[in-house]
């Protein structure tokens, strides 16, 4: 189980924005989202958010 502070999910997705800008090519367009299956898409986000709040070492 991963448990985070505010802070530390605040963090968390301050390091997504900064990833998000930096290479927006590394992310899923709308259309790709759209033809996604909602729990592929739902656990490929959450493996990647669990990503983020290691590299903030939220957890």
């Amino acid at each position: 189980m991963i448990t985070a502070t505010e802070d530390q999910l605040v963090a968390a997705f301050d390091a997504w924005e900064v990833d998000y800008r930096a290479n927006p090519d590394k992310f899923y367009t709308p259309e790709e989202v759209a033809a996604l299956e909602t729990a592929t898409l739902s656990e490929g986000r959450a493996i990647a958010f669990a990503a983020y709040l290691r590299q903030t070492q939220a957890v």
